[in-house]
């Protein structure tokens, strides 16, 4: 179970410092293909959960909604700000 943990609080940090890097639409675009898609990273990840052990999916599923949920508000936080900055870098 702990590599499971691990990995998703691996994968959070991750995504969060690749989202302070996001600067351009496109490349938020890519990043949350990466991360948050269908078949991105945390999906994958999400997928293994079945395999832990019955006592530990619970917490391991928990754990994982968490970092789901931090990632989809810090890329709409993020979004809005490249957004903003490229509104008025056109102006």
């Amino acid at each position: 179970m702990t590599d499971l943990l691990e990995e998703i609080e691996a994968l959070e940090r991750e995504a969060a410092a690749g989202l302070a890097a996001a600067d351009r639409g496109e490349l938020l675009a890519a990043w949350h293909g990466d991360f948050l898609g269908r078949r991105g990273r945390l999906a994958q990840l999400m997928r293994r959960l079945g395999e832990a052990p019955a006592a530990d999916r619970a917490r391991l599923g928990r754990a994982a909604n968490e970092a789901k949920r931090t990632l989809e508000e810090g890329f709409a936080a993020r979004q809005e700000e490249v957004k903003q900055r490229e509104l008025e870098a056109a102006l």
